[in-house]
């Protein structure tokens, strides 16, 4: 039921690309335009770590203009413009970028009979500041350069017969005009700015029947410093230059000995212009090197094109070499068309970009082209492409009325892994390198059911394509709903907004759909984005009517945390949950019929937890549970609860934080772990901080429990991730599930368009499980490359924070699941790049996670250790009395030794506050001015840790 097509070279093959990037240590590679002719002729990487490209676009009707293009850091095009008057023609060859922003581009511009060479200079987004347009007829700007005074300096011909400079003032005004008929000097094709405002032009000129390379430096009014040329009774031209760090200038271009083979061409001089080398390369075929750039360690990167002869089709090159210019590797790009490479990016990561245009590949006769390749010049050409669809006729092709299915994962799996996503309409597409693999779309549920899956396919060579159709059917009727929660803060006595987003995931239509929300007592319900009831116990109701497959929505609600009767780092939870929340699966048929819920409250200085069974079936066996107060783990049990019937359990507390755990019965269906904290219940100062250590009862797809401290203050652009994990080390257990929030604010001085975050998951990480979340706006989702997510809110207009405070924030959540069977001490940690319009992105700080077992701390008065440091073996640490108001005794048990320890103390964030010598196996501790609060604290000896433990000071 599965089409598999594969095709080599196709003329069509990259228009996937136009849409979608493909991030990879190997590159990508992309086309863009429509059905006319597009060309790119340079290119300059952008703040936000994109690409800015200028070429020229036919727009048909004897009209073609200046064809601006930006793409993100993908190489997914952002917008493209063009500059130009109806009837004429206007085109691009290069540009330079204005320090503060903006872009200048040189080219010609002409009506079909006369042209000129024209200049633009445009801001970041392409608009036109302004323009200039030479008053001789029949110039063409070739180069630009931006000198030191923010002057723009250009170079060109006149005519084909002449040399042609012009320098303008930053405001697009004319200084002056340079025209150097001497020695018949026909065209200049860079120019570079020197540091002092003088500048070189490198080009060509004849000398009787000859003609050879030129290059002539020349003073800031544009008077000759000095000039030479380069070759010999073959024609040599420059098409490019390059100054190194020590003013040395490389010059690239074609040499034709005659014999109609046309080589790559390199020379090598000073600062003066003298010949320090000159070498050609002769590679098989006819080349020309279009551009060169100086990479870090000083060898060379060369774009350009290639053909075996005279009558053949280009193909685009990229030549590495060292400083000498002795080649290092050469690799070709390109289909059956003509595929030209123009100008050369090297980025400090070592990976290269280059732009031209294509006939092979893409929409129309030509198309700007850019290809991004690692440090070797590996891109990634071959295609797995194709949709993933409801098979409604089980025929396995996709046929009218049956849509795509939006947002299902596919993976390629071989030598490399790649992920991609599907779009909308159901369409993905994958780049990948060469080799075997196998193509699996990841079914999310157990409801939908692939055709056919885990698809063998070859990749033999590059530019080929491969086409894999997912027909998807159902294996049940049974709807799945989901619901996520969430905030950006929540701030004391102000108004904050939470959303909630639900869909329908399953395979019919959840008819009365409704969601309920128990909102923490001191969250205050002001008002909602649709109607709500209230049920008392700040427990409200919303009717979210039938919800059809793939159907979804958002509530917000906004709430007000209480001013007087909390403190700040308190945490307040509002759990969520969908209906219908029924299970279509046939049950294990070893589940005893129980299922445990949980309530708790605070009765002055005792927590009170009642367990119920709320399942049809009595419990077979006793179930066990665990009691922890903050950190440390207090009482363990078992209970037995028959059907409909409940059991206390009473817990006595000081102001700890307690937290019940409790197992459901074998067999027991979805995902649930009954937990429930409560924080703030006993003496002051109750301790805060510790609900969010350890993870939620909301496994289950129809169950959302968000829990979040109120704050006084933020960084605005951050990551967290949930449950933060015990202790300032954040250990978590293996196999758990993590919940990620991103929050960002925009603090500029505008309004944000777009916000794109990008998250590069680590490879703890099942990307298969990922389930992306609520967010404060609306967004896209999309998974590529080698585990790339990301969200991109377009047309979000994000207020700036200077306008509106409130409204210039947002966020995104989104959870997955730990890779299977993490071993001890793994790591894992992750940042986000937030992007803000095109600027640079801003990096969040990291989230740490350390995988452990067995790491609760025991007993709130003494702390055991499983030190095998010699003497220590079986110590433990007695702390009396604790809580203490103004000293207490720390002792050393059950041990001989007696000194080389150091007693440490850290807040609840971790900081360390205070260390100590222990001199004996005892140490008298004096609180000395730290606040009242909760503490943590190690025992250290020279070989490692002897104990932790927590104290607590009135």
């Amino acid at each position: 039921m599965t089409i598999i097509q594969t095709y080599t070279k196709p003329l069509a093959v990259l228009i996937i690309l136009m849409t979608y990037a493909t991030v990879s240590a190997q590159g990508w590679e992309k086309v863009y335009g429509d059905s006319l002719a597009n060309e790119a002729n340079d290119l300059t990487p952008t703040a936000d770590g994109g690409w800015f490209m200028v070429g020229s676009s036919d727009r048909g009707n004897n009209n073609q203009d200046v064809y601006l293009l930006k793409t993100d850091v993908d190489g997914s095009e952002q917008w493209h413009r063009y500059l130009g008057t109806a009837g004429n023609q206007e085109l691009a060859n290069a540009l330079a970028p204005v320090p503060g922003g903006g872009y200048v581009l040189a080219g010609i511009s002409g009506d079909g009979n006369n042209f000129s060479g024209s200049v633009w200079r445009t801001d970041a987004l392409g608009n036109e500041i302004w323009s200039y347009t030479s008053p001789d007829n029949f110039t063409q700007f070739k180069s630009v350069s931006i000198s030191p005074d923010t002057s723009v300096l250009l170079a060109g011909n006149l005519g084909d017969t002449t040399f042609y400079l012009t320098k303008l003032d930053a405001n697009g005004n004319e200084v002056w005009i340079k025209k150097y008929p001497k020695n018949d000097i026909l065209d200049a094709y860079k120019i570079i700015s020197l540091s002092d405002g003088s500048f070189l032009v490198a080009g060509f000129f004849h000398v009787g029947n000859n003609v050879n390379a030129y290059l002539g430096k020349f003073d800031s009014d544009g008077n000759i410093i000095w000039e030479k040329d380069y070759g010999g009774t073959a024609e040599e031209q420059f098409l490019s230059m390059e100054i190194n760090a020590s003013g040395d200038i490389y010059l690239v271009g074609f040499r034709d000995d005659n014999s109609f083979m046309d080589n790559i061409w390199i020379v090598k001089t000073n600062p003066d212009g003298d010949l320090i080398f000159e070498k050609e390369i002769p590679l098989a075929g006819l080349q020309a090197a279009n551009d060169i750039q100086i990479l870090a360690d000083g060898s060379l990167i060369i774009v350009g094109e290639t053909r075996t002869d005279t009558g053949t089709p280009n193909n685009a090159f990229l030549l590495h070499t060292d400083a000498d210019g002795n080649v290092i590797w050469n690799k070709t790009y390109g289909g059956l068309g003509i595929d030209i490479g123009n100008a050369v990016i090297a980025l400090p990561d070592a990976s290269l970009a280059f732009c031209g245009f294509t006939t092979s590949f893409g929409a129309g006769a030509e198309d700007a082209w850019l290809v991004r390749t690692d440090a070797n010049g590996n891109s990634l050409s071959s295609i797995i492409t194709g949709n993933v669809f409801q098979d409604f006729d089980l025929n396995g092709l996709p046929s009218v009325g049956e849509p795509g299915i939006e947002d299902w994962l596919i993976i390629v799996e071989g030598t490399n892994t790649y992920y991609t996503s599907s779009d909308e309409t159901g369409f993905y597409s994958i780049a990948v390198d060469t080799g075997n693999y196998v193509t699996s779309l990841v079914i999310p549920n157990p409801y939908w059911l692939a055709g056919q899956n885990d698809i063998p396919v070859s990749i033999q060579q590059l530019y080929d394509t491969t086409e894999i159709l997912f027909p998807v059917e159902k294996t049940s009727d049974c709807s799945f709903l989901t619901i996520d929660v969430g905030t950006p803060f929540l701030r004391r006595c102000f108004s904050n907004i939470y959303s909630v987003m639900y869909c329908n995931e399953g395979t019919m239509t959840a008819l009365g759909a409704s969601a309920q929300l128990q909102l923490d007592p001191y969250l205050t319900l002001d008002s909602a984005s649709v109607n709500f009831t209230d049920l008392g116990g700040n427990l409200f109701a919303f009717d979210l009517g039938d919800l059809d497959p793939f159907d979804c929505g958002d509530i917000k609600l906004y709430t007000t945390v209480d001013c007087d009767s909390t403190l700040l780092g308190q945490t307040h939870c509002i759990e969520a949950h969908i209906f219908p929340d029924t299970f279509c699966t046939a049950p294990d048929p070893g589940w005893d019929g129980s299922s445990l819920d949980l309530e708790a409250v605070c009765s002055n200085d005792t927590v009170r937890i009642t367990v119920k069974n709320t399942g049809s079936g009595n419990m077979s066996a006793r179930t066990g549970f665990i009691i922890i107060e903050d950190d440390v783990l207090t009482k363990t049990g078992t209970v037995q609860v028959g059907s409909g019937m409940d059991t206390l359990i009473t817990i006595a507390t000081q102001g700890e934080t307690v937290r019940f755990e409790i197992s459901q019965a074998n067999g027991h269906p979805g995902n649930s772990s009954p937990s429930i904290s409560v924080e703030g219940c006993g003496a002051f100062p109750y301790s805060i901080g510790f609900v969010n250590q350890f993870p939620m009862d909301d496994g289950d797809n129809f169950v959302e429990i968000d829990c979040r401290e109120n704050i006084g203050s933020y960084d605005p652009n951050d990551k967290l991730g949930f449950p933060k994990g015990y202790s300032f080390l954040h250990y978590i257990e293996p196999n758990g599930d993590l919940e990620y929030l991103i929050r960002f604010q925009n603090t500029g001085t505008d309004t944000a368009f777009t916000v794109v975050i990008r998250d590069t998951l680590p490879e703890e990480l099942d990307i298969r499980s990922i389930r992306p979340g609520a967010a404060s706006h609306a967004y896209d989702f999309d998974v590529s490359g080698n585990g790339v997510i990301k969200f991109t809110f377009n047309n979000i207009l994000l207020v700036d924070s200077f306008t509106n405070e409130p409204g210039s924030h947002g966020f995104v959540k989104f959870r997955i699941a730990q890779e299977r069977n993490l071993l001890p001490n793994t790591l894992i940690n992750n940042d986000a790049s937030i992007y803000f319009d095109f600027n640079a992105p801003i990096v969040t700080p990291e989230t740490d996670h350390l995988i452990a077992s067995n790491f609760i701390k025991i007993d709130i008065d003494s702390s055991s250790t499983t030190s095998n440091i010699p003497g220590y073996e079986n110590a433990y640490v007695k702390i009396a009395p604790n809580p203490f108001s103004s000293s207490t005794r720390i002792t050393i048990e059950n041990t001989l030794n007696k000194s080389d320890c150091f007693f440490v103390l850290y807040n609840s964030m971790g900081q360390m506050l205070k260390k100590e010598v222990m001199k004996t196996s005892e140490l008298e501790f004096n609180r000395g001015n730290l606040p009242s609060g909760h503490y943590f604290f190690r025992i250290i000896h020279p070989a490692g840790d002897i104990a932790s433990g927590k104290i607590i000071l009135q």
